[in-house]
């Protein structure tokens, strides 16, 4: 084999390689991730975990008394609430007093007008939000208790519902927290009531703001 054929095949090898070099190049310009369908996706952002509370529509601020004519408002600074109730409820003075457990509060009592009055209860208490969700606005038999998370205002809190060993009346406590303190409402409904009647104090416990 002459020189000029050894040159050639020299030449051609050394052109193979530059091509093989330069393909490997080309194929890896692109992005480094592989393609492969066996490329986990990134996680996708966690979401925070629920906090578990509920804002029924019978304890959502204003909505049932707001569309009530003729309803009344009732602003009191001393327990930083303000709440709705009709024109011929009575809306007692703010008075301090200790509840059927022993807690302090102090409390505001609406009654409203004809039959036997139940009444609704605001109040506020310094008890902390665990204590204050067993306050006993008055003693009563009970057979059972149950709790649900509830908010007011975007402030978290409890409600319990006391069932009535005698009979199939419940009494309702909420209560909910903010700045230190706790606020809440006790309302007393029946099934043997007459029709109206539960809804009406309902109404006015649905009402409340904090101010």
């Amino acid at each position: 084999m002459n020189q000029k054929t050894l040159a050639g095949i020299a030449i051609a090898l050394l052109a193979l390689s530059a091509a093989a070099i330069g393909y490997r190049l080309w194929a890896n310009r692109a992005d480094p991730l592989p393609l492969s369908s066996n490329v986990a996706a990134p996680p996708p952002s966690a979401s925070q975990p629920g906090t578990n509370t509920v804002q029924p529509n019978d304890i959502s601020p204003g909505q049932t008394p707001a569309g009530i004519p003729g309803w009344k408002t009732h602003t009191d600074q001393q327990l930083a609430i303000r709440f709705e109730y009709p024109p011929d409820a009575i809306v007692s003075p703010v008075a301090q007093r200790q509840t059927a457990d022993g807690a302090a509060i102090d409390e505001l009592i609406v009654t409203p007008s004809g039959m036997d009055p139940t009444r609704v209860h605001f109040f506020s208490t310094a008890a902390p939000l665990d204590k204050a969700k067993n306050i006993q606005i008055y003693p009563s038999e009970i057979k059972s208790s149950e709790f649900s998370d509830v908010a007011i205002d975007g402030y978290v809190g409890i409600r319990r519902i006391d069932h009535y060993s005698a009979n199939e009346c419940t009494n309702e406590l909420t209560v909910v927290g903010k700045g230190g303190s706790v606020y809440g409402f006790h309302i007393t409904q029946c099934p043997t009531h007459t029709p109206g009647y539960d809804q009406l104090r309902r109404d006015i416990a649905n009402s409340l703001e904090l101010l």
